[in-house]
């Protein structure tokens, strides 16, 4: 009983079954992101490239979350091109009001390999004129 017992918990306990289930986010990578207006509506991102050992390459969208909502899950999204620059990445990039939504960036930090976790942080709200 003991010998089924066990090759039953080997063969069920996978690398996958110890995956990680969701990403790290909070306000440790929030900080990671610094984002300051140069124009109108034109903004400059400097991102660090290593959030807590996570330093595989990043990816950075601009989200637009409806200005009523208590929640930031973006209902509009665009994708922003990062250039590396010593340890930070950094993105110039031009934002179109969306009337009725307010931008953030987003930025997804990517794990080592699959099924490890990354990590998501948010900058403040950018304002538009």
């Amino acid at each position: 009983m003991n010998r089924f017992l066990i090759t039953l918990v080997c063969l069920v306990a996978s690398s996958l079954a110890f995956a990680c289930t969701a990403p790290k986010m909070g306000s440790e990578f929030d900080k990671l992101i610094k984002v300051e207006k140069i124009a109108s509506n034109t903004f400059q991102a400097t991102i660090s490239m290593n959030a807590e050992g996570l330093n595989y390459g990043a990816e950075a969208t601009i989200e637009y979350y409806p200005e009523n909502s208590e929640h930031r899950f973006g209902e509009y999204s665009k994708r922003v091109h990062l250039k590396e620059r010593g340890t930070e990445y950094v993105s110039t990039f031009d934002l179109k009001k969306i009337e009725g939504h307010i931008p953030f960036l987003q930025v997804f930090w990517y794990p080592e390999m699959c099924c490890l976790c990354g990590a998501y942080g948010k900058s403040n709200d950018l304002a538009l004129e």
